[in-house]
């Protein structure tokens, strides 16, 4: 995996629905130095409002949540067979999702549909406790729920499981331990600690939704340290929701 992300509820955290999502990628583009959140409000009462934490000039979507309480945490898979750029780019489906998807399993519906193309993990969480992991190729599309093992397998990861968690990332070892250290008190702070140990250097931005109340918290890149070093900027749900 490229990237870590987790979804957390129930017994696993103090009440509320929580996700995080850890961007690891290339510095060189200098994406970090112009991030940018931008909010798109649907002319359509079929379409849901959605927030697009990226930077300037990207058309697509990397990190998002809508107005239904849905969020998607994306990661680089290349352990999958079936890659392909003859389709949707991921930057669009992401964005299309959660424009259409009213929660997480109908966002896994819309993905499943698609003309897919590259290798990706996705982890799709909603306010009413719906967490859904996915691993995704043109050609493969395969499901993990929370729950459901103790441990989940695939190929050489070994992700040992923890009730009301779904998890995955750049370091599975590390995350599993601080998953398990952890638990039952998953929240903004212990969210934030959890990025400090899992964030390699190129980390970018760590974005955690509350998709309980809605409100986010965002950090980004600056300098020579990782977006887990910075200060978050909470954007809370009535900033941005009509």
């Amino acid at each position: 995996m490229g990237c870590s992300g987790v979804i957390a509820y129930g017994d696993a955290t103090r009440g509320d629905v929580w996700q995080m999502r850890v961007l690891d990628y290339g510095l060189e583009l200098g994406l970090h130095k112009r991030p940018m959140i931008t909010v798109y409000h649907p002319v359509n009462t079929f379409e849901n409002t959605i927030v697009n934490i990226g930077w300037v000039g990207l058309a697509g979507m990397v990190t998002g949540v809508n107005n239904r309480g849905v969020a998607i945490s994306e990661m680089r898979y290349n352990s999958i067979e079936g890659k392909t750029l003859a389709g949707e780019p991921m930057v669009f489906l992401m964005k299309r999702s959660l424009r259409f998807g009213n929660s997480a399993p109908e966002v896994v519906s819309i993905m499943r549909s698609a003309k897919r193309t590259n290798g990706y993990g996705y982890l799709v969480g909603d306010r009413e406790k719906n967490a859904i992991g996915v691993l995704a190729s043109a050609n493969e599309f395969v499901e993990f729920r929370p729950n459901t093992a103790k441990v989940l397998e695939r190929g050489k990861d070994v992700l040992p499981q923890y009730k009301d968690v779904l998890y995955c990332g750049h370091y599975n070892d590390r995350q599993a331990a601080s998953v398990q250290k952890l638990h039952g008190t998953l929240a903004l702070s212990t969210l934030q600690e959890m990025a400090l140990s899992i964030a390699p250097e190129s980390n970018l931005q760590v974005v955690v939704f509350n998709l309980t109340t809605g409100d986010l918290w965002v950090a980004n890149k600056r300098g020579k340290g990782r977006a887990a070093d910075t200060t978050y900027v909470k954007f809370p749900r009535d900033a941005w929701e009509k």
